[in-house]
């Protein structure tokens, strides 16, 4: 098997992480960057981590045609060109929200690779077209896609709702999270990164040309749970306290409506109570059963790492 593979992405959070993880694994890594010409000759296999980042503030559908240019488009026109170029394997970053909204704190299903999938905003949509268009075009192929459905990623380099509870554990803030109860799948981007290592050596070619797998950590938490990790490895101390989820859900609905009137933005509302209490849990059995695979970082010493590169950042010293 050739050790030569092509990254694209590899600015980004997830592609560095990736690209830093293949080179101690013995893989020699090209990597692409979007706008530049496409050469994938003599490549074994490809990581696609490239493309339009799902952002809060631009949720809704009126932005689908910027995401389906950045994130489907532009996929297809390089897995194309990788398949012209006879390519063994091609990886696709998807992502989790292609199932939906399907967050809820009374919720205790664990959602599998057999639930149907709902995208509820143009971000998730263009991640879903995309995953279409790569069963069409591969389906009949000689080469493998293998795409992948990570939760929350996080990890040295970390950016959104991690970097923000790095940030308040940094200054020793306290959050009103005791009651929270609902469990939330996260994956540490060393584990992704030993995952893609695993799909890369592994002999799949008894299993269906395209796939799709959800990818975790092994161990669910609360966000309760994950920001007392963060705040022991800051402090040595709990970061939590209880507070009623029901008066904060209260609040988090005035907060909503006091947004939508004015349109300024406020540390709490229903969308920030909502990513913090429901649960949203996801199973990797399928994928561990496939390759064999158990996560090689444990969620205790992933975290750790985490707050260690923070500290060690140029954000940890403002």
């Amino acid at each position: 098997m050739s050790k030569r593979i092509l990254v694209t992405g590899a600015s980004g959070f997830i592609g560095k992480n990736i690209v830093s993880y293949a080179q101690t694994q013995g893989f020699e890594v090209l990597t692409w960057k979007h706008g530049t010409h496409i050469k994938v000759e003599n490549i074994y296999g490809v990581v696609y981590c490239a493309g339009m980042a799902h952002k809060m503030e631009n949720s809704s559908f009126d932005a689908l045609d910027d995401y389906l240019d950045a994130n489907c488009h532009t996929t297809i026109k390089f897995a194309k060109k990788a398949l012209e170029a006879g390519v063994k394997k091609f990886i696709y970053l998807s992502t989790i929200k292609v199932l939906g909204d399907v967050r809820g704190s009374a919720s205790m299903k664990i959602y599998t690779e057999e639930d149907t999938c709902a995208p509820n905003d143009s971000y998730s949509q263009s991640k879903y077209d995309t995953e279409k268009a790569l069963y069409e075009l591969f389906s009949e192929s000689k080469s493998e896609c293998i795409i992948l459905r990570p939760p929350m990623v996080y990890g040295p380099g970390n950016k959104g709702n991690m970097l923000t509870l790095l940030k308040c554990a940094s200054k020793g803030i306290i959050l009103p999270l005791g009651a929270v109860v609902g469990k939330r799948s996260m994956v540490y981007v060393g584990n992704i990164s030993d995952a893609l290592i695993q799909i890369l050596n592994e002999n799949t070619s008894h299993l269906p040309n395209v796939r799709s797998y959800f990818i975790n950590d092994g161990l669910d938490i609360t966000s309760a749970e994950l920001y007392d990790h963060i705040s022991q490895n800051f402090y040595g101390k709990s970061g939590v306290f209880y507070f009623p989820e029901k008066v904060l859900k209260i609040m988090a609905a005035i907060g909503s409506c006091f947004e939508s009137v004015t349109s300024v933005k406020l540390p709490i509302n229903s969308g920030v109570i909502s990513r913090l209490f429901d649960a949203y849990q996801i199973s990797s059995n399928k994928f561990k059963r496939d390759y064999n695979w158990e996560p090689k970082f444990s969620v205790k010493e992933s975290l750790a790492e985490t707050v260690r590169w923070y500290k060690e950042s140029s954000l940890g010293k403002k």
